[in-house]
């Protein structure tokens, strides 16, 4: 069985995770992991939620990732490149989280054809400054909910992250 462990930060608390009983990993390697993440009341549609490896080997291309969709949900995946298939879910060990968040396609320059800046400032899209870390075990895997603020707006951020 799999389960999520929370770990700590110099700002506290980092992480709550609702643990499920379930399916082992099956063959893949990973466990099916989701969450959501929202913007005031608002579903943050079209945020990536990226864990990149705290120990271990780093391969950029099999990072588990997520986009969160219109009902503010998101759902991880992870690809392996000796199968070259996607599988859900992440694999065991410890992660920093990222979030960003990018116009959709199409929409990614402005007039004068400079890429548009993350919406959220970049503030989270640096693992070794993301204040947000977690630790993947054996069970199927409910991440907390994420508050974002996005730049140039008064409200607070709120988040199990990242306590203010």
């Amino acid at each position: 069985m799999r389960s999520i462990r929370v770990i700590t930060s110099k700002s506290g608390p980092v992480l709550l995770a609702a643990l499920l009983s379930g399916c082992g990993l099956g063959n893949t390697g990973a466990t099916p992991t989701r969450g959501q993440v929202h913007t005031g009341s608002a579903p943050a549609e079209g945020v990536q939620v990226t864990l990149v490896p705290i120990d271990g080997k780093d391969e950029p291309a099999s990072r588990p990732s997520g986009v969160v969709g219109a009902d503010g949900t998101f759902t991880l995946s992870t690809y392996d490149p000796a199968t070259r298939k996607s599988h859900e879910g992440a694999p065991p060990g410890k992660y920093a989280v990222l979030v960003t968040w990018y116009p959709p396609a199409g929409l990614g320059s402005s007039r004068d054809g400079t890429p548009r800046a993350d919406r959220l400032g970049g503030r989270y899209k640096d693992a070794a400054t993301s204040p947000f870390r977690v630790e993947v075990t054996d069970a199927p895997t409910e991440l907390a909910p994420i508050q974002v603020t996005e730049v140039g707006s008064t409200a607070n951020a709120k988040s199990p992250f990242n306590r203010r």
